[in-house]
């Protein structure tokens, strides 16, 4: 089961969109702070970050660095439909995701996918090295 840090300033926000990660087959750790995040980020492995609208650009600029150096190949993602999703990219991010429940999944599952087979891939590569 992949692992998702869920980081966002809105607790509503948070819990719901939690439960939509969750739906997808994530194991999901929320932040509700860029502290709390950071402290998190440290202290348990995951696969990709899910960086919410709440958070200002510096927030998220400040997050994405963290996040590149504790774990370069995790994805990042953003789930914007404003202003924040016309620099993400520029910002080091890897995909907007709308906040529409029914659209983010749809974007977000064949992400997972191809996450969960690139991680089959290496688990069998390091047996076959072992």
């Amino acid at each position: 089961m992949l692992t998702a840090i869920h980081i966002g300033t809105d607790p509503l926000l948070l819990r719901t969109r939690t439960a939509v990660l969750e739906s997808a087959g994530l194991r999901v750790i929320s932040a509700e702070s860029v502290s709390q995040a950071l402290g998190t980020l440290w202290d348990n492995p995951f696969d990709l970050a899910v960086l919410c609208h709440s958070l200002s650009r510096s927030e998220r600029l400040s997050l994405t660095t963290a996040i590149r150096r504790r774990s370069p190949s995790a994805l990042i993602l953003l789930i914007s439909a404003g202003p924040g999703a016309s620099t993400a990219e520029k910002d080091g991010m890897d995909a907007v995701l709308e906040p529409d429940p029914h659209r983010l999944l749809q974007r977000l599952r064949p992400m997972l996918w191809i996450r969960q087979q690139h991680g089959a891939e290496t688990r069998l590569h390091q047996a076959h090295h072992a």
